[in-house]
């Protein structure tokens, strides 16, 4: 994705996906093996690729692991089926790249996505039982008092479970 103030002036527009096998085996040892309760992936566009999640979600049942995670993603790919194959796969939450509910910061920022997807993402998920988390930032290049208020007046409409809130 372009947006224009996260990780990819590091690493560029590539990314490279484990096998869901993989995938599997690792949260298989994290709970039978090491105990682990809960796990936080933060993978900020986790199951990118269709149908990885529901090749992970096989595997594993499979395997007999069901160990609750939380997990990272964009709105704009948060979809019915994706949310279905979350909760299989044990997903309680997950937390959102918002950043802003003005478009005009948004677009500043080249996230290509809108209000409107984050709207439609939250109640997807919420519709699933899955809690959502919104990241937001404060203080992007142009942000003016109107959007902050369009921000609050997104949080008020959706509800999120959880907030994180970082200044630019």
């Amino acid at each position: 994705f372009r947006c224009n103030w996260c990780a990819k002036p590091l690493y560029g527009r590539t990314y490279k996906s484990i096998p869901p096998a993989r995938v599997a085996e690792e949260f298989r040892i994290l709970q039978h093996e090491l105990k682990a309760e809960m796990l936080w992936i933060t993978d900020d566009i986790f199951a990118l690729q269709k149908g990885w999640l529901s090749e992970l979600a096989e595997h594993l049942e499979k395997l007999d692991v069901h160990i609750p995670y939380k997990c990272q993603n964009r709105a704009d790919l948060i979809t019915e089926e994706l949310a279905a194959d979350l909760k299989r796969t044990g997903c309680r939450e997950v937390w959102l790249g918002v950043e802003s509910g003005s478009q005009k910061i948004l677009d500043a920022m080249d996230k290509d996505e809108t209000v409107e997807t984050i709207k439609t993402a939250n109640a997807i998920l919420k519709e699933h039982g899955i809690e959502v988390g919104f990241f937001l930032q404060y203080g992007y290049t142009g942000e003016d008092y109107e959007d902050i208020k369009k921000t609050l007046q997104l949080v008020r409409e959706c509800l999120p479970e959880h907030i994180g809130i970082s200044v630019s």
